[in-house]
């Protein structure tokens, strides 16, 4: 076994590789190619900075205008045509000498390191698939444009107060916009409006779709939001109503029918009412009644609520009262027996049918005289009998009743002569 290693061990000394000259050549082009790569890419990064600096130096100091348009588009404008002519002649100028300069510093570098540099035969460049580097550019740019006015103009808006009662007003407001834009508004019942931040009363009550339109004043585009049942006007009450005069259809017998009626013309079982009648009187009744001591002018205020919405409706009304409560009381006689105003009542009290008392009262607030017979007027004596009474100014009270049974109070002064 020891001569065996030893014969091995001679044989690996004796062997040698014959020399390939192609070989060499091979492997010393590819050592060329890498130092080649690493050369070119520091020059270009060097000579690229330069080239940027002397292009934006050249555009700063050159002779520009910035206008500023009324709609804030910022645009940048040369003095003239023939200015931008020489401007794009002279950075050809500037890349081209750039561009030889950077070539003929790649030769020589690769010379001194004795390294074969590839021709521009053998250089290719690749394009991208499917498409030109300018469709791609401009691909891009209307992308972003597209997505940057997306984002910009947003017509997303507010609705205030949208569930209320008929007759009151919404509100509504449009969110904040980067871009100038038109406005329009529909609000569903057919009307619209070209303001940024509007307010609508609707005419009927229901339920309506809300839309918002915002026009890009610079690009055209149109931006809608559409809000469905956003908002609710609830019904209101109906607050209209009759009256009557109970008198007219009797005789004109305001003591027996003093009262003027009125009726509310709809009525719900959830409705409350609040009237006022104009004469300082007031009810809660759906169908009230007042007495009107004056024949005039009065205004009523009914207020109708709808417990079930919390909505409300006030109406005012004038009405002509034709009949006054007037007992057509004179304010004198002269029970002397010459045969004429020799006694005192009320005329009211002889012509109408009406239940009565009547009461006569002296300056020390003594009752000298009642009767409810109409037939048996005061005299101007205590109790109708005796002496007559002093000469001057006594009190009269009379208590009418009326077809309800309700007594009514009426008074007035008297001046006895003799």
């Amino acid at each position: 076994m020891d001569n065996f290693d030893k014969i091995i061990k001679q044989k690996a000394e004796q062997f040698e590789v014959p020399f390939n000259d192609a070989h060499w050549a091979e492997m010393e082009g590819k050592l060329n190619a890498i130092r080649t790569t690493k050369i070119k890419n520091t020059i270009l990064g060097s000579v690229s900075v330069v080239a940027l600096i002397a292009i934006s130096s050249y555009f700063i100091f050159s002779n520009h205008e910035i206008i500023t348009t009324t709609n804030n588009t910022v645009i940048v404008s040369d003095n003239s045509t023939e200015a931008n002519t020489n401007n794009t002649e002279k950075v050809k100028t500037i890349l081209n000498n750039t561009s030889e300069k950077v070539v003929i510093a790649i030769e020589n570098q690769a010379i001194e390191n004795g390294i074969t540099v590839a021709t521009e035969e053998e250089i290719k460049p690749i394009a991208p698939e499917n498409t030109t580097p300018t469709e791609e550019v401009e691909k891009t740019s209307h992308t972003e444009i597209a997505t940057d006015n997306l984002k910009k103009v947003n017509a997303e808006f507010i609705v205030y107060n949208d569930k209320i009662c008929l007759g009151e007003d919404v509100s509504f407001e449009s969110s904040e916009n980067e871009y100038p834009v038109s406005y329009t508004w529909n609000f569903g019942d057919g009307t619209i409006s070209k303001e940024a931040n509007p307010t609508h009363r609707y005419k009927t009550s229901n339920i309506y779709t809300v839309s918002l339109t915002l026009l890009n004043r610079q690009t055209g585009q149109e931006f809608t939001t559409i809000q469905q049942d956003v908002v609710n006007i609830l019904p209101t009450p109906k607050t209209s109503f009759s009256y009557s005069e109970t008198s007219i259809k009797n005789d004109d017998n305001t003591l027996k029918h003093p009262y003027t009626t009125f009726k509310v013309n709809a009525t719900k079982k959830q409705y409350s009412y609040k009237w006022n009648y104009g004469n300082k009187e007031v009810s809660s009744s759906a169908n009230g009644k007042t007495i009107y001591k004056r024949a005039r002018e009065y205004t009523v205020t009914l207020t109708v609520k709808d417990n079930l919405n919390g909505c409300s409706q006030t109406t005012k009304e004038k009405i002509n009262i034709k009949n006054s409560i007037d007992l057509l009381a004179p304010n004198g006689f002269t029970p002397n027996n010459d045969g004429g105003n020799e006694t005192f009542i009320p005329k009211a009290l002889l012509g109408w049918d009406v239940q009565f008392e009547m009461t006569i009262i002296n300056k020390s607030g003594k009752a000298i005289y009642k009767t409810s017979d109409k037939n048996e007027p005061w005299n101007g004596k205590t109790n109708n009998t005796g002496q007559v009474l002093t000469e001057g100014i006594y009190l009269w009270q009379v208590i009418t009743y009326d077809t309800e049974g309700t007594s009514h109070r009426h008074h007035g002064k008297i001046h006895l002569v003799k």
